[in-house]
């Protein structure tokens, strides 16, 4: 997985897009901005696990990015385009609808999208295969809801975990810098929790709208529906106010669902996934070519339970991340206003900076049948480096750096590298070559 610049795949955020392919079977892909797994992200989807994970599977480590050119930008290959100007707008938007730029003030984006959705599933030839993807705002800041859903889960409380509030001179420099701990009165992160689960609300009836659409076209058995997130988010972990840019759990692991023809009902899968998987996979079940520059590796197997890839497990997830500074991001009243370092400091979040040029990092998790690792190395002027077992420290409370060798640690600097440089098939043997 890549966040932040040259992703090595791009899922664009805030879109309805539609391409036909020539494969029988249909794909309908949403995808939600910023929507954790760990705090409760999936609370409000009542509907989508009923319609999707009961009769489907759920992966329960999936780890999952914006870039798109004006209104009168349509990607090649596309049937149907609808793309928002812009990044994160519920209110007051604009919409390209196939290269013509047309505005919404009152129409809460989620519900626009689901109508168009709808209106292209009604309109379009009969017994053509079809791929739609879309790609709602929520739970992305500003996390309005619609209207409808505004009193919804009053009392909200942010998941106060083990993390929480935590602190540790284990982490890299920005998580460690001031003020190390947040106040006791942090309300401002209940009233976000309560927010980010309200614009939700409209994703789960999205879900249920596009899915009995395609049931009453009689082609619910011949359509696959995944349901995932570009990436997590934090809420107080580590004493980090609120935002996604870091490597741990809560930030990088999504929310994962996926049914359709031939895939076992009400079932759950702690295979890991990432997104670089998803195109190969998709393009396998729809019995297409994958291509050899492909860097992720189809999971069809394993989802469908067939034969022995089904029992394999062992693999490697990238996570890289590149830091940004921005000093028009910083709150004039914080005192570090003029470090055009740092980027996303707010009074409102105690001036802890979200960002920083030198937040930059990269990740390899580890997974076998009897570990979980995750090794972060930062490129900061301290070279700082993070290792977690997360089979025994699932909250990343304890760095283990400093209990394993020199040599272990150039063993897993050397994974790193290999990792990062390598292209298309030459990145599927890693892991059996440990």
């Amino acid at each position: 997985m890549s966040v932040g610049r040259d992703p090595k795949i791009v899922l664009l955020c805030n879109i309805l897009a539609f391409v036909a392919v020539g494969s029988k079977p249909n794909f309908v892909f949403f995808l939600t901005d910023d929507q954790d797994v760990l705090l409760n992200g999936m609370v409000p989807l009542t509907r989508t696990h009923f319609l999707l994970g009961l009769r489907g599977k759920t992966f329960t480590n999936a780890y999952g990015h914006k870039d798109a050119g004006g209104t009168k930008h349509v990607p090649k290959g596309y049937d149907w385009w609808i793309g928002l100007k812009g990044n994160s707008r519920y209110y007051n938007y604009t919409l390209s609808l196939n290269g013509s730029a047309k505005f919404f003030k009152d129409d809460y984006l989620t519900d626009v999208l689901t109508k168009y959705g709808k209106d292209f599933l009604k309109m379009r030839p009969r017994g053509n295969p079809f791929f739609m993807m879309l790609a709602p705002p929520a739970c992305h800041a500003p996390f309005t809801p619609a209207k409808r859903h505004e009193h919804t889960f009053n009392g909200t409380k942010v998941v106060r975990n083990p993390a929480f509030n935590y602190t540790s001179s284990g982490k890299h420099w920005l998580v460690r810098m001031q003020p190390q701990q947040l106040p006791q009165n942090v309300s401002i992160l209940d009233d976000i929790q309560r927010h980010r689960l309200q614009s939700l609300l409209a994703v789960d009836e999205m879900v249920k709208t596009i899915v009995e659409e395609v049931e009453s076209a009689g082609e619910i058995n011949n359509t696959y529906f995944i349901f995932t997130s570009d990436h997590g988010f934090h809420i107080g972990q580590f004493s980090l106010p609120w935002d996604k840019r870091q490597p741990y759990e809560t930030d990088i692991r999504v929310p994962f669902l996926i049914s359709g023809p031939s895939i076992p009902h009400n079932t759950t899968d702690d295979y890991p996934i990432s997104a670089v998987d998803l195109v190969p996979t998709i393009l396998d079940l729809a019995g297409t070519e994958i291509p050899n520059h492909a860097d992720g590796v189809s999971f069809k197997q394993r989802l469908l339970e067939i034969g022995d890839e089904a029992q394999s497990y062992e693999k490697l997830i990238l996570v890289e991340y590149w830091g940004e500074g921005n000093k028009k991001s910083i709150d004039d009243r914080c005192p570090w206003k003029e470090d055009g370092n740092l980027a996303e400091c707010s009074k409102n979040a105690w001036c802890k900076c979200q960002d920083a040029r030198n937040n930059t990092y990269i990740c390899v998790l580890q997974f076998s049948y009897s570990s979980r690792l995750k090794f972060c190395s930062f490129d900061d002027n301290q070279s700082f480096v993070e290792l977690y077992d997360l089979e025994s420290d699932p909250y990343e409370l304890d760095n283990l750096i400093s209990t394993i060798t020199k040599h272990k640690i150039r063993d897993h600097h050397k994974i790193l590298h290999k990792f990062r440089k390598c292209r298309g098939k030459r990145c599927h043997g890693i892991a059996h070559n440990l």
